[in-house]
């Protein structure tokens, strides 16, 4: 499935030493540690690309060795965002309280907006999809769906136009690349 984006997408060079790219043991420990399971499609995404900043503006986090946020480790994002997503349940968006107490972090844009996956809204259980909202940064917009499978994601809102039709971005022009996130220094072996 995602074979064919990689040979569209210009996959520029990693800043640092790459992070590792998730093994299965890594993601189905994931799994097992936060008793959720992971869409297929973002399994088969990480497995392939890693971590990294894709189309220069989102995020995308992944379970990784020694990982932390700087990285865009996937625990790491969700131990942090889980202090975050509380207040905002508290204190921005209270209609909004159950969405955020459930919701699993996944991605999130250079502008500090929150990409999540809904765990209560299943789009296909077979391949374990969820519904995908955004919180934004701003104070005053509205937690907003995105799209029903991480592929729909990736593909509209990431590299089509969707989130520029959504919020009204006039001047959104897709770079299709991917950057693959690195550290400044090697990790232990």
């Amino acid at each position: 499935m995602w074979k064919r984006l990689q040979k569209k997408l210009t996959i520029k060079p990693t800043y640092g030493t790459p992070v590792r790219k998730p093994r299965d043991s890594q993601l189905d420990r994931f799994e097992a540690e936060y008793e959720f399971k992971l869409p297929k499609s973002y399994r088969e995404f990480v497995k392939l690309f890693g971590a990294g900043i894709l189309d220069g503006y989102f995020r995308i986090y992944s379970p990784a060795h020694g990982g932390t946020v700087e990285t865009l480790d996937l625990v790491a994002e969700w131990e942090s965002m889980r202090e975050n997503l509380d207040w905002l349940a508290n204190e921005t968006f209270p209609e909004s309280s159950p969405l955020l107490s459930r919701a699993v972090p996944f991605s999130g844009t250079i502008n500090g907006d929150i990409i999540v996956w809904d765990p209560a809204e299943k789009t296909n259980s077979r391949s374990h999809e969820y519904t995908i909202y955004i919180i934004p940064r701003d104070i005053g917009e509205e937690i907003t769906k995105v799209a029903d499978t991480f592929r729909e994601y990736i593909e509209d809102c990431c590299l089509g136009d969707k989130l520029a039709q959504l919020f009204d971005y006039s001047n959104w022009d897709s770079i299709w690349e991917f950057v693959p996130f690195g550290r400044d220094r090697p990790e232990p072996s």
